[in-house]
């Protein structure tokens, strides 16, 4: 008998051992299936992504470009108005020299006419006109010299402050 309730525990003990061993195993295989699941589905929305941000990254660098592209065009368009305004300067100089010997023409002329002056009216036009022309020779002189100083190197200090390299 002793060897029959042996018998019987081992069974029972197999029995429970196997659909005990076999629940466990049915669980942790369905926790590896959601897993697995899980996994694919991280994978899936990691390529969605990472298409996604190449794609961006494409349209942004595509977008850099035409921009880039914009200034180089922007620059050269005003570097060829400043080479053509550096290159009519000198005769822009030469054409305010003239200007301005014909107004010191004028101003002698305006002298003459109020040394020569007769009456008080003939004399106060004069000394007008005298003014006049000098404000005007004034403006052509500022004007030579801007033109002149085209030609001189602005100093490391001041382009500094600029905020322009030197």
């Amino acid at each position: 008998m002793r060897n029959l309730v042996l018998i019987i525990a081992m069974v029972a003990a197999g029995l429970a051992g196997y659909f005990l061993g076999g629940w466990g195993g049915r669980g942790a295989k369905e926790a590896l299936a959601r897993v697995e699941a899980s996994a694919r589905e991280s994978e899936a929305q990691y390529q969605k992504t990472t298409k996604d941000l190449q794609a961006r990254l494409a349209a942004l660098g595509s977008e850099h470009e035409q921009a880039t592209q914009k200034i180089k065009d922007e620059f050269k368009q005003q570097e060829a108005a400043f080479a053509s305004a550096v290159k009519a300067r000198d005769q822009r100089i030469a054409e305010l020299q003239r200007s301005r010997q014909g107004i010191q023409a004028e101003i002698a002329d305006a002298r003459a006419r109020l040394a020569a002056a007769k009456s008080e009216a003939e004399r106060l036009a004069a000394q007008a006109d005298i003014g006049k022309l000098q404000k005007q020779e004034q403006v052509v002189v500022a004007t030579v010299e801007g033109e002149q100083c085209a030609n001189v190197k602005v100093p490391p200090s001041l382009l500094t402050a600029l905020g322009v390299a030197p």
